[in-house]
């Protein structure tokens, strides 16, 4: 979806209970311009570089924060007035959002190698962002997103 203002695209990748109204929500974004974020009341985020040199938030009175490591999670309050600053052209992000009055959430990235099964144990949703990987009988690839239910799955 197209932003706006203009200055990128959301691709939604999953939302709960539904895209219209969400407890929590995971999307990836193409951020072309420098610009303001959307407002979320009583919503915490998690940004993190997938490609791209970089941005550089300001989020209400704290001052900048560069992210400019890929796979580095960020968390920050989506009710805070927020700007993007681009470091040298667009990037594309992952965003974890989640209702802070029904639910919580945590974005992690974990490296997998080739090998034998591995426990996911709370593990909810695996998406790819480097790679490809094999989860059971799914072959996955570059953003490929998978729901999994607790327990042991191969990988490769």
């Amino acid at each position: 979806m197209r932003w706006g203002n203009g200055g990128g695209w959301t691709t939604e990748i999953i939302a709960e209970p539904s895209s219209d109204q969400w407890r929590w929500r995971l999307s990836v974004a193409d951020v072309e311009v420098d610009g303001p974020f959307t407002s979320f009341p009583e919503v915490d985020r998690t940004i993190a570089l997938l490609r791209g040199a970089g941005f550089a938030l300001t989020i209400g009175e704290c001052g900048e924060q560069v992210i400019d490591t890929p796979f580095q999670p960020f968390d920050f309050p989506g009710d805070e007035v927020t700007s993007c600053r681009l470091i040298a052209g667009p990037v594309q992000d992952l965003n974890l959002m989640s209702d802070r009055k029904s639910t919580h959430h945590r974005l992690e990235f974990v490296h997998i190698a080739p090998g034998p099964a591995m426990e996911l144990g709370d593990v909810d949703v695996v998406v790819v962002v480097s790679g490809q990987v094999r989860i059971g009988s799914h072959h996955l690839g570059y953003l490929d997103t998978i729901r999994c239910a607790s327990g042991t799955h191969d990988r490769s």
